[in-house]
């Protein structure tokens, strides 16, 4: 059974079967960047630099899209 998840009106397919080691590593990769970013954004938030703090929100919705595709993707799927 496929379960949908939807993200400001996108719907994803999320695999319940599991996700292999491959998938495991493409998100390791988007987690960290994303990590790293979470730094940036609290430190420009608390300089409240505005154009950073959207900059790096942007950013983080990006990472999360592409993780989601990725648990999408049936070639990471168990």
């Amino acid at each position: 059974m496929k379960k949908i998840i939807e993200i400001n009106g996108k719907k994803y397919k999320a695999i319940n079967e599991g996700i292999n080691s491959s998938g495991y590593s493409q998100l390791k990769r988007h987690l960290h960047g994303a990590t790293l970013a979470v730094g940036v954004l609290n430190r420009a938030f608390k300089k409240q630099n505005d154009d950073k703090v959207m900059s790096e929100i942007e950013y983080l919705y990006e990472k999360a899209e592409e993780m989601l595709k990725i648990i999408e993707d049936k070639k990471y799927s168990t």
